[in-house]
């Protein structure tokens, strides 16, 4: 017999919809966190509302905003919170979604007066090959250039909006929208960080409303969307779990594929799992011997810590 103890469930927005059995974000009622209609703008569902009432679990179950509901979930049976144990994720919400659509309008489906010439983008593009050479191995992958961009990994977006982006945008892009750029910037790195996520969780909040309304009036209110008016709501999930990475997908995505390769048939695959994971650990398993690190050649190019410049 085994008890468990369900606190959130980690998915992107159709899974999430899917498991509450309401509508999805492309629905006039979509959102999850507040009861805001949507409005249906130049093929796009928004939403351009931030001061909405926000739902509660004692709403949701009370299925209050009728046309928010398919019908019952089955997890309500649970004592799961319907709203607050769902949280945003955001590996696919600011990483695949804001920071992808971002880079997108600045290349080319953005307004004119926010896009990069040819040249710019050539330059950046060149800023980010350059910029491999120096990336550390704690980084997942090494910057590609732009021409890649609809190849680009969620941990590719998320390196670029919390390292090099601020960076290498600085003298790319107009004022405003690089000071629009700044507070998504501020707002996500204040919620990834555990030092600061509790003092100034509220902060970081008031910041991407900022992001949000300046988003509208900046690239036009048919690119307020889903994604975009999420962001409103980021950090009250912040203060229930902590930093963003407590409820993100990344570990999940990291371990799909040692899931895939426990499958043999496309039939029953969740007991093949659990067969699988039941055979690892019986194995044995092999013991690993840590090796420093030893630094044999003189460092050649890369950045050096002001102190290190004499050293060879």
């Amino acid at each position: 017999m085994l008890t468990l103890l369900l606190s959130s469930m980690v998915c992107d927005a159709p899974a999430r919809a899917f498991l509450k059995n309401v509508k999805g974000h492309t629905g006039y009622h979509g959102c999850e966190k507040c009861t805001q209609d949507g409005l249906y703008l130049e093929n796009r569902m928004t939403f351009p509302r931030i001061d909405m009432p926000l739902r509660t679990n004692e709403s949701f179950r009370n299925k209050t905003d009728a046309d928010h509901h398919h019908g019952p979930s089955p997890l309500e049976e649970t004592s799961l919170n319907m709203v607050s144990g769902f949280p945003l994720d955001y590996m696919h919400l600011v990483c695949l979604g804001i920071m992808r659509r971002l880079l997108l309008l600045w290349l080319k489906m953005g307004p004119l007066t926010c896009r990069l010439s040819g040249f710019q983008i050539n330059t950046l593009s060149e800023r980010l090959l350059n910029a491999r050479r120096s990336v550390p191995m704690e980084f997942a992958r090494k910057p590609r250039a732009l021409r890649e961009i609809d190849r680009w990994k969620a941990t590719e977006f998320r390196q670029f909006l919390l390292y090099t982006g601020p960076v290498m945008m600085k003298d790319l892009l107009n004022t405003e929208v690089y000071k629009n750029f700044l507070l998504l910037f501020v707002g996500i790195f204040i919620l990834c960080n555990n030092s600061l996520i509790e003092e100034y969780c509220d902060y970081a909040n008031d910041i991407l409303v900022l992001f949000v309304t300046h988003f509208g009036q900046l690239y036009g209110p048919q690119f307020l969307s889903y994604n975009t008016h999420c962001l409103v709501h980021l950090a009250d999930d912040g203060k229930r779990h902590g930093v963003l990475d407590n409820f993100s997908a990344f570990k999940y995505e990291n371990h799909l594929n040692k899931l895939k390769r426990l499958l043999r048939k496309p039939t029953c695959p969740l007991s093949q799992i659990i067969k699988g994971f039941s055979e690892m650990q019986r194995c044995c398993k092999k013991t690993h011997k840590t090796r420093p690190h030893l630094l044999k050649k003189p460092h050649a190019t890369g950045p050096l810590p002001a102190s290190f410049h004499e050293a060879t």
